[in-house]
């Protein structure tokens, strides 16, 4: 997602809690996903910040949904993901060049 991205409480939690009734658990990781998705966001940035974490975002705001289809949308994002990696291309490899165990080819 973009820099700045707060996910949102699940608009649907009724609907959860109805449909798994029976997995008290899974409706409970569903009403706090966007507590647990937020604060890991928190902590790379935090890593971020301290040069312990290289953080890759979208240059361009996201505007499909997770249900996507259109074909033409999803190769715009694919292909604004590939530019965004080749334009950091320098930044990661010098990045990856203290860690072990990671392979950067171009």
């Amino acid at each position: 997602r973009n820099e700045g991205y707060v996910k949102k409480p699940e608009p649907f939690k009724w609907l959860y809690s109805r449909q798994y009734k029976g997995y008290p658990k899974l409706i409970e990781t569903i009403q706090n996903r966007h507590h647990m998705y937020n604060n890991t966001l928190k902590t790379l940035s935090e890593w971020e910040a301290s040069g312990e974490a290289l953080v890759i975002r979208p240059s361009k705001p996201i505007t499909i949904g997770r249900f996507e289809k259109d074909v033409e949308k999803l190769r715009e994002l694919y292909n604004n993901g590939y530019e965004d990696a080749a334009r950091l291309y320098g930044q990661i490899k010098s990045f990856c060049s203290d860690c072990d165990n990671v392979v950067v080819s171009k």
